[in-house]
């Protein structure tokens, strides 16, 4: 006769299609249980009896005093990369504790990249300068950002001429709060 194998546990709520990919993954090689369905007495039964743990921040997860019951466990695997924020010292002593290092890479790269290039092409600024023009027969009106519209004062910042009338239909440049957000702007429409 062959022993059952402890159960993974589930520390978190899965939808039905993910608990279907679960179940696909494991193939019949043993049990899972999610603690999010459990009551009370079956959470601390669960706990108690883990093979290992599936969770993405015990802190959030666990109830107080449930991180201990873990102690047979053969392994707490995170789903997140970093563990810095998790404490880590309410874990029982001597279950291994895995993460999941480098398992957003290629995303967090990508979004890197994006940012980058964003402020390279000054993304924001124009979107905000963009935001603030409206176009009347094909020629830029100026308009004034509407949260900056009691801003004192606004400043220049390159070596461009600017007309200093506000209500002018036309300038080359853009002009500044002393915060540094974009008061107005001309873009060719």
């Amino acid at each position: 006769m062959e022993l059952s194998r402890p159960p993974l546990v589930v520390a978190f709520e899965l939808s039905e299609k993910r608990k279907a990919i679960v179940a696909d993954a494991l193939a019949g090689a043993g049990a899972v249980v999610y603690l999010s369905e459990l009551d009370e007495a079956a959470r601390a039964e669960a706990l108690r009896n883990a093979g290992a743990l599936l969770t993405f921040n015990t802190s959030k997860e666990l109830r107080s005093g449930e991180a201990e019951l873990l102690a047979g466990a053969r392994l707490i695997q995170f789903m997140i990369a970093g563990v810095d924020f998790i404490p880590l010292g309410e874990l029982p002593k001597g279950v291994p504790v895995a993460t999941n290092g480098g398992g957003y890479a290629e995303s967090m790269a990508e979004h890197a990249l994006a940012m980058a290039l964003a402020a390279a092409k000054r993304l924001i600024l124009e979107h905000d300068c963009a935001v603030a023009v409206r176009c009347q027969n094909k020629r830029p009106t100026m308009q004034k950002i509407p949260s900056l519209q009691n801003e004192p004062h606004a400043t220049r910042k390159s070596n461009s001429n600017m007309v200093a009338d506000q209500d002018s239909t036309c300038f080359d440049d853009l002009r500044y709060s002393q915060s540094g957000s974009v008061l107005t702007t001309a873009l060719s429409c």
